[in-house]
């Protein structure tokens, strides 16, 4: 990278850094790259526990679905049978939806304020 797209960088991390939260969200909305988080999460208890079915109604997931997400481990869940019975606390419903639905994450770390402008190793 060269020193001139250094400093044009370094520039736009401090425009977008000096941003309000409220802004930042705005802005990421206006570039299509922000999605709310559903307000069923907010109906989501930590410690309640789900079965496979309740996850898919919540979700709008088939079981077998959610079931691939619980053995790839994008939704963490408790086998409690070896035949593949999984129960899902509230938490982690939570997590996945916000890991995997909630966008301002993806891109979030244009806005981490601890990012390092650290250059000097390119």
């Amino acid at each position: 990278m060269s020193d001139k797209d250094k400093d044009k960088h370094k520039k736009d991390v401090a425009i977008i850094k000096a941003l309000s939260v409220e802004k930042k969200r705005l802005l990421l909305k206006g570039l299509g790259l922000s999605t709310p988080i559903p307000t069923i999460i907010s109906y989501i208890n930590d410690d309640d526990v789900y079965s496979v079915q309740d996850v898919a109604d919540f979700l709008k997931y088939s079981p077998q679905q959610i079931r691939r997400l619980c053995r790839q481990d994008k939704l963490h869940a408790v086998q409690v049978e070896p035949k593949g019975k999984y129960i899902i606390f509230g938490q982690h419903i939570k997590e996945f939806i916000t890991k995997y639905f909630y966008r301002d994450n993806m891109i979030g770390r244009l806005f981490d304020d601890n990012d390092d402008d650290n250059y000097d190793n390119d």
